[in-house]
């Protein structure tokens, strides 16, 4: 019985073992498992090898169906069943003393406990430990000579060892571990070969994860210098093993043979060809082995090979296809993300970095609409943060060197999110959020010197800080922004080897980043950088074959160009771009790209046309410039994308024909024509108002309202050169005082255009114009009033004007004036002087002056200027002359002397009348037939210092460049254009953005001022004050922190008024007055101690605003509310301000005992309208409080440093004490400033002397007349 039954038994073993072979030669190994148990279940106790073998199988066909499973809980269940079939096998093989196969099973236990752990330092540990031991079976099997177990042993060895090449995150360990699978690849391989393991399943799957391991981890990790012979070593034996499989029908064989073919042709492709053809072969032929992949990885149902062909295909797609299929390329990402969450092989990570890596760079392509770029960024950051909080579960994410390309995707999302966002507090919220992410993956990468994962780190930092420069309006701090953006491009392109293009995108980003903070700093070495990147870009580009890259980089020389003004070479680059674009197109397959690039060539031949009136322009060409820009505007019109740049430039057309008119001195014709502009610039600000909202990119709305500033500006200029030219018509009929009202008027306009820059590039040339023309005002009333003090102060604004102009012909023509106008200044003075040897030094002194003035004329190409000045000097010689024979009493001298004054006054005659100046010659003519007839000759110098026809010069005064006047980029790194200003809400018609609110308390309250006050901040404030929530963005004061918080604020008070402070200032969000008490508590120790409290501000429940009331000893005294809503953070909490916004915005300045005071709560204070309007009010200010809660106090320090002297008032500006910095900022000379540190509840007070105050303000506005009128943004 015992015998029948053991047959039995066997029988059964034999037949579930025959069943389980069969189902995986189906690959349903899941199957398998079920008779491999079956079979365990009838083995006998006394039959070890049997049962140690089934065991084995056992934890095979698990560990395969695992990543067949169709959930992840089946998965892992498998996992444990895999883990346990091993332990017991191991166990097993020990009784049976077979110490190779017991350490088998061991290390096959502990590598499935590998792929179930999230522990990188574990992991790491584990293989060393593990390699070790499988050292010991590896030589008994060879002293065996057993060469089957041998070659599988040396599978296992090598899959293990593959691990620390994808794990670790330091480039000398990642060199040493690279080092150690060399060999084993080698071995390995052969082993497979020669024993036929290229068929069994477990061992050639250990195979190809190992090498897919070690190929992610080098490719990823080290430069293709160190990795590219490795990867090359993979593409040969995945070519190999596709041969040896190319009559088999195994799917798994297959899939594995194309897996490895299609992974090592993408790191080539990738990491070592440069060339686009070679790229696009590769990209080709990795999507060709991926489908051919997918049809077996599919059919088994094998979800890490199918996660991987879907992930790296779908970049392929991208970026080896001239047709970017989205559809497609999304279903491969979506399927990539769907599969990759049924195994766990998670600790590759691979997959997700790819799958999100594709959302990204499609979030980045600008032909897609904005709401689908704006879902797949969400949908990238969903994924990436999925995959970082799983691999937290371990102790430290930062070891793992994938975290760097994972922070960076994030960063990237975050930047993208920041671009799609038309609210500046949310582009602050998520650069905020890219900036740290950025720092994160710097940190993740700082142990490696090579490989896509640093190039992803650093391609983060400089997208990050550059999108935070690009919203960041404060210049010094725009600029570190810059230069921090440019050490990260930098080192990008050190260790670039991204994308398609390998370090063609870097080197353009680097230039980018030359040019801007070459631009914002005026660094010409920068600029020269920016032309040395751009040119090396395009020589590699060229020589690569990347057409779209070469028109890139052709348009950013051009960019160059154009800001040191060569137009011609600007122009000649603008060409080579167009005929780049259209080089490109025979490559493309897809309608829209084919569409783009066509209107790109047609735009780029727009803006070569641009540049070639500017450059005929600079050439007094104004017809040729003329048509220029009508060709340009025809082609813009018929532009989908930039048809709204038309109407501006078709308006500088019209500017042109004024230009032309002005120089052939046909006033009427200019001055029409310039009004004709004005219309038209004003017509095309409507235009660019109006498309606005009709463009979907963020960024080329902002370059819109950039345009939309220009045209503005363009109008402005416009009207002020019509101005300008019925002034010089006014001026030649003799009608002085009418000349000096016009060109007085565009003079103001020239200060508003002034005014309105911010880069100084471009106020030079404004201030230069607006200088000019105040002279020639005080040059015309001088003349029409005999003042000589007049033409004093016109010559030093013409030398003002001077100093400002860039362009060496305007320079000269202004120094000319200021010559002339000394000459002038010196014939009054000589008239006047009674004295002959005083007269002698005046005569002296003049011809010198009309010298000067005849030179600067001549070089500037005045001509009939030089001439003028040289025949005034020659006509003065002979009234010189004149003067001295009247005065001389020898005959025979006076005769000498009469001779010699009619030779010069001959001379003078005859340039006058070669220069055309024939009225003048007659004047002469007239004066020596008197001489010859001997009659009386009243002699005066003004006879002949006489200002030149023409002296205005204005046809050399091009307009100042703008910085807004550029063509739009539409590569790699868009450059964003300087629109600070544009950014401010423009109220329309006469209506002010602020009004001005005045109460007299002394006449209300009867009260008289005192000369001397003391006014004090105090900071205070910690976390446990912070406000809460309330309502939807309306915060107050935590009920339980009332009572603690009142006698904190008693004891403020009682401290200030021991420091016998008269004026007391709180933070913003302190002191929350929807409380009665903390309210009765300010009344009465504002009466106790005769102070005014200004209690910072708060949110008023009822009213939905943001509030300061401000406390005096008579009660509340007046409100001030806040108008612009601030993005408000307590701790990690960022918050958005629902308060009500009043329009026009008010602002009230009260007149107490102390001096005139004005109130601005936060982020108000920095607009610069707010400013000007106080700066301008008729009743000066005295005292500016400014409370906040904000952690950006470098923007307040900058506008109260300004305001200090701009507005010439007393500046304190008080913050909460968490981020400190509270401010008092004094206008005296030596700039006194008072300081207190974040974290710091303290008071500090400043004493105020209203007599000084004022008097020095007097002085002060004295002196700023003669200077630049200007208030800097600090927005």
């Amino acid at each position: 019985m015992p015998g029948n039954q053991q047959n039995i038994n066997e029988n059964e073993i034999q037949r579930f073992l025959a069943l389980a072979e069969d189902e995986k030669a189906k690959y349903q190994w899941a199957k398998a498992c079920e008779f491999c148990e079956e079979a365990i279940r009838h083995i006998p106790k006394n039959d070890i090898k049997q049962a140690a073998d089934l065991h084995f199988m056992l934890a095979e066909c698990c560990y395969l169906a695992s990543y067949c499973a169709e959930t992840i809980e089946d998965a892992e269940n498998l996992f444990r069943l895999s883990a346990k079939s091993c332990e017991k096998s191991g166990s097993l093989y020990r009784k049976l003393k077979d110490k190779g196969r017991a350490i088998e099973c061991d290390v096959m236990f502990s590598l499935l406990g590998i792929h179930l752990s999230k522990d990188v330092n574990k992991i790491i540990d584990s293989t060393l430990k593990n390699s070790k031991k499988l050292e010991s079976a590896i030589e008994i099997y060879s002293k065996k000579d057993d060469r089957l177990d041998y070659s599988r042993a040396i599978a296992l060895q090598y899959y293990i060892n593959s691990f620390p090449v994808c794990l670790h995150n330091n480039h000398g360990d990642l060199l040493m571990a690279l080092e150690k699978i060399k060999p084993l690849t080698e071995t390995c391989w052969a082993l497979l070969k020669e024993t036929g393991g290229v068929k069994n399943h477990l061992q050639l799957t250990f195979f190809i994860f190992g090498t897919l391991a070690w190929l992610g981890g080098a490719g990823f990790n080290l430069p293709p210098g160190f990795c590219a012979s490795e990867i090359r070593r993979a593409e040969n034996i995945g070519e190999e093993l596709l041969s040896i499989m190319k009559d088999s029908d195994d799917d798994l064989m297959l899939a594995i043979s194309y897996i490895i073919n299609s992974m090592s042709k993408w790191f080539l492709a990738v990491l070592v060809f440069e060339k686009v053809s070679d790229r696009k072969n590769y990209f080709d032929k990795v999507v060709e082995y991926a489908d051919k992949g997918l049809l077996h990885a599919e059919r088994l149902g094998f979800n890490f090979l199918i996660s991987l062909f879907y992930s790296h295909r779908s970049p392929s797609l991208l970026w080896g296809n001239s047709k970017v299929e989205l559809e497609k390329i999304l279903y491969d990402v979506d399927l990539a993300i769907k599969h990759d969450r049924l195994h766990l092989h998670h600790f590759f990570y691979m997959n997700h970095i790819f799958s999100s890596n594709i959302y990204t760079e499609i979030a980045h392509l600008e032909f897609f609409p904005v709401e689908d770029r704006r879902a797949i960024t969400r949908k990238s950051i969903n994924v990436l943060e999925d995959i970082i909080q799983e691999i937290r579960t371990g102790p430290e994410i930062g070891s793992i060197p994938l975290a760097a390309a994972l922070y960076a995707g994030l960063c990237l999302n975050y930047v993208h999110l920041a671009e799609f966002s038309s609210e500046t507090a949310d582009q602050e919220k998520y650069i905020s959020k890219a900036i740290k992410e950025a720092e994160r993956s710097k940190a993740a990468a700082s142990g490696l010197e090579g490989g896509l994962n640093i190039s992803y780190a650093y391609n983060s930092v400089w997208f990050a800080y550059k999108s935070l420069a690009d919203i960041c309006d404060e210049r010094s701090r725009k600029k570190e922004l810059l230069e921090m953006a440019v050490d990260a491009a930098e080192k990008l392109l050190e260790n670039s080897v991204l994308a398609r293009t390998g370090d063609l995108s870097a080197k353009i980003r680097s230039g980018d980043l030359y040019l801007e903070l070459g631009i914002v700093s005026k660094d010409e070495g920068m600029l020269n950088k920016a032309h040395f990147t751009f040119m090396n870009a395009l020589d590699d580009s060229m020589e690569r074959g990347y057409s779209y890259m070469t028109a890139s980089a052709h348009q950013r020389i051009a960019f160059v160009e154009e800001s040191r003004g060569d137009h011609s070479a600007s122009a000649d680059r603008y060409l080579k771009a167009h005929d780049a674009y259209k080089a490109s197109i025979p490559e493309l397959s897809d309608a829209k790209i084919i569409q783009k690039v066509r209107e790109l060539c047609d735009y780029n031949m727009a803006w070569h046309l641009i540049e070639l009136a500017r450059a005929c322009h600079d050439k007094d060409s104004y017809q040729e410039a003329k048509e220029l820009y009508e060709a340009a505007g025809a082609i813009l019109k018929d532009l989908p994308n930039y048809h709204f740049e038309s109407p501006y430039y078709t308006a500088w057309a019209v500017m042109e024909d004024a230009a032309h008119a002005s120089r052939e001195e046909m006033h009427e014709d200019a001055v029409k024509n310039f009004e004709i502009a004005s219309d038209a610039f004003d017509n095309a600000k409507r235009i660019l108002n109006s498309v606005q909202n009709e463009v979907e990119s963020l960024k080329e709305r902002k370059r819109i309202r950039s345009l939309e500033r220009a045209a503005r500006m363009r109008k402005k200029y416009s009207l002020a050169r019509a101005g300008f030219e019925k002034g010089s018509m006014f001026a030649k009929e003799g009608k002085k005082r009418d000349a000096a009202r016009e060109y007085g008027k565009s003079a103001l306009i020239f200060e508003e255009i002034y005014d309105s820059f911010e880069l100084d590039s471009g106020r030079e040339g404004a201030f230069a114009i607006w200088k000019f023309c105040q002279a020639l005002e005080k040059m015309e009333l001088a003349e029409d009033e005999n003042d000589p003090d007049g033409y004093k102060d016109s010559a030093l604004l013409f030398e003002q004007a001077s100093d400002s102009f860039t362009e060496q012909k305007k320079k000269l023509l202004a120094l000319g004036n200021a010559s002339f106008c000394k000459a002038l200044e010196n014939g009054f003075r000589f008239d006047e002087i009674e004295d002959t040897e005083a007269k002698a030094l005046m005569y002296t002194k003049i011809k010198k002056t009309l010298r000067n003035a005849a030179s600067f004329y001549q070089k500037c190409g005045f001509a009939s200027g030089a001439d003028w000045a040289l025949a005034a000097s020659t006509y003065f010689d002979g009234l010189w002359h004149l003067i001295q024979a009247d005065e001389c009493f020898d005959l025979n001298d006076k005769k000498r002397l009469l001779e010699v004054a009619s030779h010069y006054l001959k001379s003078a005659a005859e340039i006058f009348g070669r220069s055309g100046y024939s009225y003048r010659e007659k004047e002469i003519v007239d004066r020596l037939e008197m001489l010859n007839e001997e009659s009386e000759i009243l002699v005066s110098a003004m006879d002949a210092i006489v200002k030149p026809a023409g002296s205005d010069g204005f046809t050399t005064l091009n307009p100042a460049a703008l910085a807004e006047e550029t063509g739009s980029l539409v590569s790699i790194s868009e450059m964003r254009r300087y629109s600070q200003e544009m950014d401010r809400k423009v109220v329309s018609g006469a209506e002010k953005k602020y009004s001005i609110i005045y109460h007299d308390h002394l006449e209300k309250y009867g009260q008289i001022e005192k000369t001397v006050s003391r006014v004090g901040i105090a900071q205070i404030g910690t976390p446990d004050d912070f406000f809460e929530e309330k309502a939807d963005g309306l915060f107050a004061l935590p009920e339980t922190r009332l009572e603690g918080f009142r006698q904190k604020l008693k004891d403020m008070c009682s401290k200030a008024h021991i420091e016998k402070i008269n004026i007391l200032l709180f933070p913003e969000m302190t002191i929350d007055l929807n409380y009665e008490a903390l309210l009765n508590d300010l009344l009465e120790m504002a009466k106790l101690y005769d102070m005014i409290i200004v209690p910072g501000s708060f949110h008023d429940a009822e009213t939905k605003t943001n509030i300061c009331r401000v406390i005096g000893p008579e009660g509340v005294l007046w409100e001030q509310k806040k108008h612009i809503p601030a993005i408000i953070g307590f701790g990690e909490n960022r918050h958005k301000e629902n308060i009500h916004i009043d329009l026009p915005k008010q602002i009230s300045i009260c007149n107490t005992k102390f001096g005139r005071i004005a109130i601005t709560i936060c982020r108000d204070f920095l607009d610069m309208d707010l400013r000007v309007e106080l700066k301008n009010y008729s009743v000066p200010v005295d005292i500016i409080l400014n409370m906040a809660f904000t952690t950006v106090t470098s923007d307040f320090e900058a506008a109260h440093f300004e305001a200090r002297r701009s507005i010439y008032a007393y500046c304190f500006f008080c913050n909460h004490a968490f981020f400190g910095n509270s401010q008092i900022h004094s206008p005296e000379k030596d700039r006194t400033r008072m300081i207190i540190p974040p974290g710091k509840e303290d008071l500090v007070f400043k004493d105020i002397d209203l007599f000084n105050l004022r008097s020095e303000r007097k002085k002060w506005e004295k002196i700023r007349d003669t200077e630049v009128n200007f208030i800097q943004s600090t927005r």
